[in-house]
């Protein structure tokens, strides 16, 4: 971006395992990511690192962009679809629009965040060999299944898709950790 970011972080005492980025660099940290998975620094550095990729990747800003494309070829695919058909499609668009379009780029959005957010807390000085175990730790805190229904529907990668990915990518953030503490 051409504009300089003015961070601000909001620790919110809360249960909820939960952080948030807005664009231009808001953030805010629920105090239950710490408190109930008992995080380490590192794996602090985990979070914020994967929310400040968020902001820098411009991920509010291009999900916008992307409701408001979507949102009106979906009415102009329902009103074309229902006067062919007589029947309102409003739903079938919303759902398809939902399924093929907004949670694909959400999913794609964490990933990117994942890997920007790994870097950055390598260049930074933080181990990124934390970041795969932080998955860990939210798997075992997660209730429910991850059938191939719930990663359909989900608008985060499944926890266990997100270690390998960072598994994959660690030599490279450990060479810049190392870099970087050297």
């Amino acid at each position: 971006t051409g504009q300089p970011f003015n961070w601000q972080i909001t620790v919110i005492k809360s249960k909820e395992l939960n952080a948030w980025a807005m664009p231009g660099g808001k953030m805010a940290f629920y105090t239950g990511l710490v408190d109930s998975l008992k995080l380490n620094d590192d794996e602090i550095a985990t979070v914020m690192g994967h929310e400040m990729a968020h902001a820098l990747q411009e991920h509010g800003k291009k999900q916008a962009n992307l409701d408001a494309f979507t949102n009106i070829i979906a009415n102009v695919g329902n009103v074309a679809l229902s006067a062919a058909t007589g029947i309102d499609t409003s739903e079938v668009i919303a759902l398809t629009k939902d399924w093929a379009l907004d949670k694909p780029y959400s999913r794609s959005a964490e990933t990117e965040a994942d890997e920007v957010g790994l870097f950055l807390m390598a260049k930074s000085g933080y181990n990124p060999e934390a970041a795969p175990g932080l998955w860990d730790k939210m798997q075992k805190a997660s209730t429910g299944s991850q059938g191939i229904l719930d990663k359909l529907s989900s608008t985060h990668p499944s926890d266990k898709d997100r270690q390998a990915n960072l598994l994959r990518l660690m030599p490279q953030a450990l060479a810049l950790y190392k870099q970087n503490k050297g």
